[in-house]
């Protein structure tokens, strides 16, 4: 809320405010800045449906990629095994939001409720993450006992719980095959 300096107001003048605003970190890429004129009905009026205006705003938006990673080959059920993997923010703002990355492990390619997750990192010594910058996380992770040999899948999720604003949440998924034998 900002007070005006400028009352009383004479007729057809008018006065600037200029404020410096910051999004939080999670906010859409397409935003609208709502400004509002005597909220309170302070001052008589003869119109006061003009005392309202919205206007698109554009924010620089961050977008957060798995965009590499690596498991062993031939694990054995039960097996602690090493996951690496890269995440890097194509987008053109800076990740300011702290998040969570996930690793699940899957009989399918498809990321559902039948997955289970194997591992769960906490990014919040990554942020901010800027435009362009990686960073790696490498981890033990330990496969299910019960499992069967055969082929599944390691499912990356970045921002998992989606806490960081994005460009598009629709890239945060990175499906890799894993043998266990």
């Amino acid at each position: 809320s900002i007070t005006s300096p400028r009352t009383p107001l004479a007729g057809n003048a008018s006065y600037t405010i200029t404020r410096d605003l910051q999004l939080p970190g999670n906010a859409p890429a397409l935003n609208f800045l709502l400004i509002i004129t005597d909220n309170y009905d302070n001052q008589g009026e003869s119109n006061k449906a003009n005392n309202a205006r919205a206007v698109p705003i554009q924010g620089q938006r961050p977008d957060l990629i798995v965009s590499d990673s690596a498991s062993p080959v031939g694990p054995i059920a039960g097996d602690t095994i090493s996951i690496s993997y890269d995440v890097k923010n194509i987008g053109e703002g800076a990740a300011l939001a702290d998040w969570y990355d996930q690793v699940y492990l899957s009989t399918d390619q498809t990321f559902d409720a039948f997955d289970t997750a194997i591992l769960s990192e906490s990014i919040q010594t990554q942020t901010p993450l800027a435009p362009n910058a990686t960073y790696n996380i490498v981890r033990d992770a330990q496969i299910p006992s019960y499992l069967p040999p055969g082929v599944y899948y390691l499912i990356f999720e970045v921002d998992a719980f989606n806490n960081q604003g994005e460009v598009s949440d629709g890239n945060n998924l990175r499906i890799v095959p894993i043998t266990i034998a």
